[in-house]
């Protein structure tokens, strides 16, 4: 019979796996709703206006 470990462990491929490298200390906690705002609303002008699009060849944003 297997053991099965109940540690999370650094996974390197499979469906459902963790990226390689992640430790539960590595998630960051919220204070509150407002504070989960704010980040979402950072999160999503990074994403529209800072990163590199694949539809504009990966070109910054104008």
């Amino acid at each position: 019979m297997a053991s099965v470990s109940t540690t999370p462990r650094p996974s390197v491929s499979g469906r459902g796996s963790k990226p390689r490298g992640w430790e539960p200390h590595e998630w960051r906690m919220f204070r509150g709703l407002a504070d989960v705002s704010h980040s979402v609303a950072s999160y999503f002008d990074y994403y529209n206006h800072k990163r590199r699009h694949s539809a504009l060849f990966y070109q910054f944003p104008q």
